[in-house]
């Protein structure tokens, strides 16, 4: 997954799909995984900011 996808678009992949984590590419670099926690962590915080 580009780290230029939205998380919400992130998040909605990794449900429809039943991913669990996902790689976090730039340039077919590796840069990250990024774990249902941590999308389910920055959704509730643009939850509670609003």
């Amino acid at each position: 997954m580009s780290a230029k996808l939205n998380v919400k678009y992130a998040a909605r992949m990794m449900v429809k799909s039943s991913i669990k984590r996902l790689l976090v590419l730039d340039n077919n670099e590796l840069q990250g995984i990024l774990t249902m926690t941590d999308t389910i962590g920055i959704l509730m915080e643009t939850v509670e900011a609003r």
